[in-house]
């Protein structure tokens, strides 16, 4: 048997170990409230030099007269990239934890944001500086002026963009990644400072992708691998067509090495030789305007811009005998935004210098033939746009100091992005990158839901200028086995005293203004997804006195043929001033615009813009089974009414809705 003292020092023992248990527990807690403490130091001195290298970034963004100094633009996103990659050092301890803290008050929400938004910075700052680095001699080199002239300048800048492709496919899919990233970002519920941030991001990532895509496109597009001959068609939204308008005017432009050499312009009406044999037009335009022969003006009858081009290419070819490589096509609000930042022009026996904001007044003032249509004003009716173009090269050449550099860059994407500037180019590389940027106006089958509307005024008139439009989209998913959709399209002409009667003929009148005031003919088709199969109509008959053939023109909508896997019902009608019209079309969807996911029903719509109009109002409303609930909606509806989803959409640029239930 132990000695009882023997169990007292042992009990003495852990009484006293029992305190340095407690010490070393509180000595451990500092510790770790010192780490805690200084972590957060650290952190929270690193994002303050980031917000204020980020806030330098903005102010340097916002110089755009000749656009900020580029120098000073790679070292502010050197310094901005290495705070970056401090900050995500000094929180890298609390990066895993931090999209599980959504839940702390007031800041909770940021720091669940905080890994994805270090992503995004990284990779945009990496970006710019893969792709200042490689150009930042050429960009200083014109800041400074001290280019060969714009022609040397322009045959530098595609020379240069050529040799820094690799760094250029570098950066564009360090953007991709910003985008991926962004899509996951929860911006809801973040603090107003950091909120305002990802609104700018939202803001500027689209540019940076757009400004990629045009620096790998200039080098294909000025033909630094060879000769190109392009044509440059001026289309007239005020006469609408399929791809924006009427062809009134064409450029023949040739290009090599980065340089211009040569440019004409010509009536369209100039173009044919009709002593060649020239194709059959499409049914529906020989039958609404009673042309027997395909010409060069109607080139453009499909809305799919790749196929207008070729034809276009094609009759270009009959009647000049010259085989074009690309095709451009530009509207007048394209030239409105284009010649903005060149400055004022001095066009060629035009009495006042010619800006942005006078260029479509002054080219309508010298078109008007007055009172006397002769033949000498149908010869130089279009002189006008061919001194604007001349007085366009002269300040490119001769004067780059007199450019906005920067805004004329934003106007080229901004044209690009609201389809009043298409790119149709031969060569398979540069053909990728319109068609991966959405530049080349191609009209494309889709795996979900689409709708494209396409007005084709075969009036003999200017009556866009002043007709308007809305849609309205109705899809009802109550079935989900038998998806429906009704399209309403509502076609106003708001001049109250105007053509009366109408009479379909080619005819000029005194000033551009009394051609706005005629009657509407119009050929309107929609493209819906392939399988769509039309179920009610309530289509429009005309009068025989009317039409340019004296034939009554049945109510009737007439499907297909299939163009670019779409569907196509056509309808004609006529629109007096003072008018009207309502068009309506109930269709069976296929299918397929719905896909089992494991979240649930997914449904796209993606609805084309047709190139040529303004922001046309769009309403789509989405009609739900009461029993399902939604998941997720991309773009947040307008309102929800009874199991409907209502968005109210503006058609300024292509637009999405993406919708889980």
């Amino acid at each position: 048997m132990k000695p009882i003292t023997d169990g007292s020092h042992r009990r003495s023992a852990r009484l006293r170990r029992v305190p340095l248990v407690r010490w070393l527990a509180l000595l451990l807690l500092l510790v770790g409230l010192a780490w805690a403490g200084l972590t957060t130091y650290r952190v929270g001195a690193a994002a303050s030099r980031v917000l204020e290298d980020l806030d330098g970034l903005e102010s340097l963004a916002a110089q755009t007269t000749q656009g900020p100094d580029a120098g000073q633009a790679l070292q502010l996103l050197r310094t901005t990239h290495a705070d970056l990659q401090a900050l995500q050092a000094a929180a890298h301890p609390l990066l895993w934890l931090a999209p599980h803290l959504a839940w702390l008050p007031r800041y909770g929400p940021d720091i669940a944001a905080a890994p994805l938004l270090l992503d995004i910075a990284l990779d945009l700052t990496a970006a710019g500086q893969t792709v200042l680095e490689p150009l930042l001699p050429l960009m200083s080199a014109s800041a400074e002026g001290n280019s060969e002239g714009a022609g040397g300048l322009l045959q530098e800048a595609s020379l240069a963009l050529a040799a820094a492709r690799p760094q250029l496919l570098a950066a564009q899919a360090a953007v991709e990644e910003a985008r991926a990233a962004r899509e996951q970002l929860q911006a809801e519920g973040l603090t107003p400072r950091l909120r305002r941030w990802v609104e700018r991001l939202d803001r500027y990532l689209p540019l940076a992708d757009d400004g990629l895509s045009g620096a790998l496109l200039l080098p294909d597009l000025m033909g630094v691998n060879g000769r190109r001959t392009y044509l440059v068609l001026v289309q007239n939204e005020d006469e609408l067509r399929a791809t924006g308008g009427f062809i009134s005017g064409v450029a023949q432009v040739t290009v090599e090495g980065g340089d211009l050499l040569g440019v004409s312009f010509d009536d369209s009406y100039a173009v044919d030789d009709l002593s060649n044999p020239y194709p059959e037009p499409p049914a529906a335009l020989r039958e609404t305007m009673q042309t027997d022969l395909w010409l060069f003006r109607d080139s453009n009858w499909s809305p799919d811009f790749p196929s207008s081009a070729r034809t276009a290419i094609q009759l270009y070819a009959i009647g000049r005998g010259v085989e074009a490589n690309g095709v451009i096509a530009l509207d007048q609000e394209a030239i409105r935004l284009l010649v903005g930042p060149l400055g004022p022009l001095t066009v060629a026996d035009w009495p006042e210098v010619v800006t942005g904001d006078n260029v479509i007044q002054a080219a309508q003032q010298a078109w008007a033939p007055g009172e006397e249509i002769t033949g000498e004003w149908w010869l130089h009716r279009k002189d006008f746009m061919a001194g604007l173009l001349e007085a366009a090269l002269r300040r490119l050449r001769q004067e780059p100091e007199q450019i906005r550099v920067a805004d004329l860059a934003l106007a080229f994407l901004q044209s690009l992005r609201q389809k009043h500037l298409l790119i149709y180019l031969e060569d398979e590389e540069a053909a990728t990158v319109l068609s991966q940027a959405g530049w080349d106006g191609a009209l494309r089958a889709t795996s979900g839901d689409s709708l494209l509307v396409v007005d084709s005024n075969v009036g003999f008139n200017k009556v866009n200028a002043v007709v308007e439009e809305s849609l309205e989209y109705v899809v009802d998913l109550r079935d989900v086995a038998h998806p429906r959709a009704v399209l309403t399209l509502r076609h106003t002409h708001p001049v109250l005293e105007g053509e009366a009667p109408c009479r379909q003929e080619p005819r000029y009148g005194p000033t551009y203004e009394e051609m706005t005031r005629r009657c509407y003919w119009d050929y309107l088709r929609v493209y819906v997804p392939l399988g769509s199969r039309l179920t009610a109509a309530t289509p429009h008959a005309i009068p025989g006195e009317a039409l340019l053939s004296g034939r009554d023109s049945p109510a009737q909508v007439m499907s297909g043929p299939v163009e670019g896997g779409r569907e196509v019902f056509g309808t004609f009608f006529l629109l007096p001033p003072g008018g009207t019209l309502e068009t309506r079309l109930a269709y069976d969807l296929p299918r397929t615009v719905l896909e089992a996911g494991a979240e649930g029903m997914r449904y796209s719509l993606w609805v084309q813009k047709q190139p040529g109009t303004m922001a046309l109002p769009l309403t789509v409303r989405i009609l739900l089974p009461l029993d399902r609930q939604v998941i997720a909606s991309r773009p947040a509806p307008a309102r929800v009414v009874d199991g409907a989803l209502e968005y109210a959409l503006s058609l300024e640029t292509d637009q999405v809705v993406e919708l889980t239930f």
